[in-house]
C-alpha cells in the first residue's frame, strides 16, 4: 500500500478501533507528507506483520530518499522518522539562503539532483525558472537540480531528516517556531489522536499560535491540560495560545491536512472560569479594562495571563496605556506579572514607579548584596582588564552654553542629576576577583573649573585643545572612580564650555541624548521631581537580563544565526598598507557632507521600496563594498539601541550591542533589487537582534587572528538628532561628540541627520590599514552610489504623514 501518512494514520486508527490489523498488508509505503508516529501506527506496527517505508520525493523529481522505519521499540525515540539516504541516481543536497552546502545538523532548503528531474512545468516559464536551477554541484553540462521549498538537515549518522516546508514556518515575537515539532508532542498525549498547528489572527494584527487536536475515542482533553503538558516540554515561545477540538481534520483530495480550511479559533478560551478573581482596585480595574479591550473579551480576572488570553506579544500600545493608568502606592496584581513574560515585553523590571506616573509591576524587594553586570558591563570589564588604560569606550561630549550661566545652579543640577541615575555612581571594585557594581549613595559631583577668559585668542583655542585632548586621552579608573567626570572651562562672562566625559559602561549614544536632556531640564526647573519618583535604573535591566535571557531564550536566536552564517568569509578590503600582526587600534577620521537635498530623495526611494532611509543608506554602503572587494557575500555589522522596553528608553547605560548584516549583492542586481534584498536582510537581523555579538563570535568560532576583529570588519551606523536641546532661559546650547582617536573596526561610516534634515557623514578608519586618498575615494564612491539608488532626477518631497522611518 502506497499512502499518505494522513490517510495511513486514519487506516490505523481504524484497524485499532477494530482490534485486527489485515493479515495480507506485508508492505505500506507513506510519502507526500511528513510522517508522524502516531500511537494508532505504532499500535498497526506491533499488532500487524508489515514493514513501514518512510519515502520523500516531489512529484517533480519521484522518489528522491527512502528508509525503512525500524520496529516499535525503537520507533518511540523516531517521532518523526528520517526520511533516509539519497536512492540510486540522486543526489540531495542542504543549502543556505545563498545556495551554499550547509554541515550536518544545521537545517536547509532541500534541493534534488540527478536522474528522473523534471524538465520544468508545461506553459510555466517564470515557475520553472525558479525551481529549477543549474546544477552547481554536479559534472554534468547543462544538468538541472530542483528546489524543493522543503525543510531538512543531515544527521550524523549520514540520513536526512525533513523539518517541514519553508513557507510553514512560524515567526512570531522574532523567533521562528516549527510547527512540526509541536505537533509530534500533542500526537504523543495519551488523549490525542491527531493533531496540526497553525498560526490564525482570531483579531486583526494579532496571529496567535492555534493547535488543532482529534481526542481518542472517549478522552476529552481540554486547553489547559494541554497547555500544561507542552509547557514542560517546550519554550514558552512555541506553546500554542489557544486550542480547538476537531471531530477530523480537514483533507485534502489527495490526503494531506487541508491547512487553509482550518477554523479560526475563538478569541479567547471557550470555557467558563468559575475561579476568576474579579479587579479589586482602581488600578487592577483600569488594567483589566485595556486588557478587556484590546484582547476582544468579556472579563479579565486578577490572575489572568496576558498571553494565554489571547496575545502573543504585548503591543507597544496596549502597554503604555497600562503603564499610564492612574498610579496606586503598590500593585501586586498577577496582571502585571505573567507566568512567563515575553522577553521583548516584559511587563515590568523597574525597582519603583516610572516617572510622571505608570505601573510599577508588581513589588519586589532589592536582593541583598550587589548587583548583577549585564552582559555589556561584563565585557566592557574583561576589555578594560585586559588593556588598562584604553581609552578607545570613552565618550566626550562637550555643552557650548552662551548667555548668562549660574554656575552654582549648574553645580546643583549636576548632584540632582547623579542622584537620579545610580549608573553615574556606581564603580566595579573587585570582589574574589570578580569586578561587581557598588553604587555609592548621592553626593557632590566633582566639577574641574578652569578660566580662560584672561587669555589672548590664539592661547585660548591652544589651551582649549588641550583640554579636549586630555578629555578625551585620560582613561576611567573603573574601580575607583564613577564612570563620567564634568569640567567648566570659562571663555568669556557669557561663553563656557561644558565639558561631560563618559565610559561606554555607564552611557551610550541614547544616553548621552537623554542625560543632556536631563540636565538642561534640571538646569531650568533645579531638584528632582516634586514626587519625588526616580526613574527606572540600569540595575533593574541588567536583572532582568540575568533572569530571562537563559539558555531557553537564547537558543532559537544561537540556531538562527548558525544558519544565516554558515560559510561566511570577512570582506577583503583594498587595505593600503600590509595588515599588522597585531590590531592597532590607533584610528583617524573622514568628515563629509551629502548634498544639499538628499534627505528629500532618501524619503522617496525608501517609499518607492517600501522601506526605509536607513536601509537605502545601507544598500548604497553594499554596493560600495561589493565593488571595492570584488565580493557578492557582504558581511558588516550595524549598532541597534538594544531598547525594545519602553522602560529602557530613557535608562542611561550600556545597551548598544553589534547585529551582523549578511548581504547578497550576486548577480548584478538592479538599485531596486538590491534595496530589496537589503530590506528583507536587514528586517531579519533586526527581529534576531537579542542575541548579543559576543555570544554570536562564540558561537561561530571564527580563527583566531589577532590582526582583525572577529567577524565584523566594517559597520555602517545612521543617527537621526532630528530633535533640538531645551534652551534653558538667557542660554543657547549647542552640543557636540568629539571624534575617537582610537577605533576597533577597518571602516566604519555613519551618517546622521539633523534637525534641519540636513545629511552629515563620517568614516572612521584604521590608520594602520588605509590612507586618507582611498577613504576618500569610498566616500565619493558612497556618493555615487546614492545618486544610483536615489537619484536627483526622482527627487521626492516627503508627504504630509511625514517619512518613513
Amino acid at each position: 500500500m502506497i499512502c499518505t501518512p494522513t490517510l495511513f494514520a486514519a487506516f490505523a486508527a481504524e484497524a485499532r478501533r477494530r482490534g485486527r490489523v489485515p493479515a495480507g498488508l506485508r508492505e505500506v509505503t507513506t510519502a507526500g507528507e511528513q510522517l508522524r508516529l502516531t500511537a494508532d501506527i505504532l499500535w498497526v506496527l506491533r499488532h500487524g506483520s508489515l514493514r513501514l517505508h518512510n519515502q520523500y520525493g516531489p512529484s517533480e523529481t519521484h522518489a528522491a530518499t527512502a528508509l525503512p522505519v525500524p520496529q516499535p521499540d525503537d520507533a518511540a525515540e523516531l517521532a518523526p522518522p528520517p526520511i533516509g539516504r539519497p536512492v540510486g541516481n540522486k543526489r540531495v543536497h542542504v543549502l543556505d539562503e545563498h545556495g551554499r552546502e550547509l554541515p550536518v545538523g544545521v537545517p536547509g532548503e532541500l534541493y534534488i539532483a540527478g536522474d528522473g528531474i523534471a524538465h520544468g512545468y508545461l506553459g510555466m516559464p517564470r515557475q520553472t525558472a525558479e525551481r529549477f536551477l543549474p546544477d552547481a554541484f554536479g559534472t554534468v553540462a547543462g544538468a538541472r537540480v530542483y528546489r524543493t521549498g522543503d525543510l531538512g538537515r543531515w544527521l550524523y549518522r549520514g540520513v536526512l531528516e525533513h523539518r517541514g516546508r519553508v513557507d510553514d514556518q512560524i515567526k512570531l515575537r522574532g523567533v521562528r517556531i516549527e510547527p512540526g515539532e509541536i505537533e509530534v508532542l500533542l500526537h504523543r498525549h495519551p488523549a490525542v489522536r491527531s493533531a496540526a498547528v497553525a498560526v490564525r489572527e482570531p483579531l486583526p494584527g494579532e496571529p496567535v499560535l492555534t493547535a488543532y487536536v482529534v481526542p481518542e475515542p472517549g478522552a476529552e482533553p481540554d486547553a489547559a491540560q494541554l497547555r500544561r503538558y507542552l509547557s514542560e516540554r517546550l519554550p514558552a515561545f512555541a506553546v500554542p495560545s489557544r486550542y480547538v477540538t476537531l471531530a477530523e481534520l480537514p483533507l485534502t483530495s489527495s490526503g494531506k491536512v487541508h491547512r487553509a480550511a482550518l477554523p479560526m479559533p475563538p478569541r479567547a478560551d471557550a470555557a467558563p472560569r468559575t475561579d476568576r478573581l474579579a479587579p479589586r482596585t482602581p488600578l487592577e480595574r483600569e488594567i483589566a479594562r485595556v486588557w478587556a479591550e484590546t484582547l476582544g473579551v468579556a472579563e479579565v480576572g486578577v490572575h489572568d495571563d496576558f498571553f494565554v488570553l489571547g496575545a502573543i506579544r504585548c503591543s507597544r500600545p496596549t502597554w503604555w496605556r497600562c503603564s499610564t493608568a492612574p498610579r496606586t502606592p503598590a500593585c501586586t496584581c498577577a496582571m502585571c506579572s505573567p507566568h512567563r513574560p515575553s522577553p521583548l515585553w516584559p511587563p515590568s523590571w523597574s525597582s519603583g514607579a516610572r516617572p510622571g506616573g505608570g505601573c510599577p509591576g508588581a513589588a519586589r524587594r532589592r536582593p541583598r548584596g550587589p548587583d548583577p553586570l549585564s552582559f555589556a558591563q561584563q565585557r566592557l570589564l574583561f576589555l578594560d582588564l585586559m588593556h588598562p588604560g584604553d581609552t578607545e569606550f570613552l565618550l566626550p561630549l562637550t555643552l557650548r552654553l552662551r548667555g548668562a550661566l549660574d554656575a552654582q545652579v549648574l553645580r546643583r543640577s549636576l548632584d540632582a542629576l547623579s542622584a537620579r541615575h545610580d549608573i553615574l555612581r556606581t564603580r566595579y571594585p573587585a570582589e574574589r576577583g570578580e569586578p561587581v557594581p557598588l553604587v555609592d549613595p548621592p553626593g557632590t559631583v566633582p566639577l574641574a573649573r578652569e578660566d580662560l577668559s584672561q587669555l589672548d585668542t590664539a592661547e585660548r583655542r591652544r589651551r582649549l585643545r588641550d583640554i579636549a585632548a586630555s578629555e578625551r586621552d585620560t582613561p576611567f579608573d573603573l574601580a575607583r572612580r564613577h564612570p563620567w567626570r564634568v569640567r567648566l572651562v570659562k571663555l568669556a562672562d557669557d561663553d563656557h564650555m561644558l565639558f561631560l566625559t563618559f565610559h561606554h559602561i555607564g552611557s551610550d549614544a541614547t544616553s548621552l541624548d537623554t542625560l543632556q536632556r536631563e540636565l538642561l531640564e534640571l538646569y531650568t526647573a533645579p531638584g528632582v521631581p516634586a514626587d519625588g519618583a526616580r526613574p527606572p535604573q540600569y540595575a533593574d535591566y541588567a536583572r532582568w537580563q540575568r533572569r530571562h535571557w537563559d539558555e531557553e531564550f537564547v537558543a532559537p536566536l544561537v540556531e538562527h544565526w548558525k544558519r544565516t552564517m554558515a560559510g561566511w568569509k570577512p570582506l577583503d578590503l583594498p587595505i593600503d598598507r600590509p595588515r599588522p600582526e597585531v590590531w592597532q587600534p590607533e584610528g583617524e577620521t573622514l568628515d563629509f557632507a551629502l548634498p544639499d537635498g538628499a534627505w528629500q530623495r532618501l524619503a522617496g526611494a525608501a517609499r518607492r521600496g517600501a522601506a526605509t532611509p536607513y536601509m537605502v543608506l545601507l544598500t548604497a554602503f553594499v554596493s560600495v563594498l561589493a565593488d571595492v572587494c570584488g565580493q557578492d557575500d557582504i558581511v558588516l555589522g550595524t549598532p541597534v539601541s538594544g531598547r525594545a522596553h519602553p522602560q529602557a528608553a530613557t535608562i542611561p547605560g550600556s545597551f548598544v550591542d553589534l547585529v551582523v548584516i549578511r548581504a547578497d549583492a550576486s548577480g548584478a542586481p538592479t538599485p531596486a533589487e538590491l534595496l530589496a534584498r537589503v530590506r528583507r536582510t536587514a528586517l531579519d537581523a533586526f527581529a534576531h537582534q537579542d542575541l548579543p555579538f559576543d555570544r554570536l563570535v562564540r558561537e561561530l568560532r571564527p580563527p583566531r587572528d589577532p590582526s582583525r576583529p572577529p567577524v565584523v570588519d566594517v559597520v555602517f551606523n545612521y543617527i537621526e538628532n532630528t530633535e533640538p536641546l531645551p534652551a534653558p532661559p538667557g542660554l543657547s546650547v549647542t552640543a557636540h561628540l568629539a571624534q575617537s582617536r582610537t577605533t576597533s573596526q577597518d571602516l566604519e561610516l555613519t551618517v546622521r541627520r539633523g534637525p534641519d534634515d540636513r545629511l552629515t557623514a563620517e568614516i572612521q578608519y584604521a590608520a594602520a590599514l588605509f590612507t586618507p586618498g582611498s577613504v576618500r575615494r569610498i566616500a565619493d564612491a558612497f556618493l555615487d552610489a546614492l545618486d544610483d539608488i536615489a537619484p536627483e532626477s526622482e527627487r521626492c518631497a516627503p508627504s504630509a504623514e511625514g517619512s518613513p522611518q
